[in-house]
């Protein structure tokens, strides 16, 4: 995922302060890979993952965006905007255009897309910080009777845990893509 989503830096997930970080990532990065990279065609299929902010990224475009992506899958994820308070000294409503705080909480997207939403998977260190917030979005998803894969590991919120279960995320994906 590019950026980190902080206002700051300009999210990359969603419409704020008059630009579509959306329609960039889910239309033009995607069309972008069909021209410029060998093998990617009108038909290929593509995959969204994403680690920390970047996996509430994927989360939320993969939902939002079902038509465009066969599988979903995040790490050591941000859950609900609000849980970037602590990280964050911005405004988390600043500028959002078509959202409010509400639409940016996965686990009530997930219930306004639940018969469309692409394979998903997420997982969380046991030492991780967000690992309530992970529990909780698992939680409320098998409420809402949402499938979904959820995994727990030894680990914490750094790319050591991140680029150990990675492989997780690419057999999750291979298994999608077949």
């Amino acid at each position: 995922m590019p950026s980190d989503g902080l206002w700051g830096d300009g999210s990359a997930y969603f419409k704020h302060d008059n630009l579509d970080f959306e329609k960039w990532v889910c239309e033009d990065v995607l069309e972008g890979a069909r021209y410029y990279i060998d093998g990617i065609t009108e038909n290929s299929k593509f995959c969204i993952g994403g680690l920390s902010m970047g996996g509430f990224g994927a989360m939320y475009l993969g939902i939002r965006n079902h038509h465009r992506f066969e599988a979903i899958s995040a790490h050591s994820s941000i859950t609900r905007i609000q849980d970037l308070r602590p990280f964050v000294t911005e405004n988390l409503e600043k500028g959002l255009i078509d959202q409010t705080l509400r639409d940016l909480d996965i686990a009530d997207l997930a219930a306004r897309y639940a018969e469309v939403i692409p394979p998903l998977r997420f997982d969380c260190g046991l030492s991780d910080s967000l690992l309530g917030a992970n529990r909780m979005l698992h939680q409320r998803l098998l409420d809402s009777g949402i499938d979904h894969i959820y995994e727990e590991y030894a680990g914490d919120h750094e790319r050591p845990y991140w680029r150990t279960h990675l492989a997780d995320t690419l057999r999750f994906f291979s298994n999608h893509l077949h």
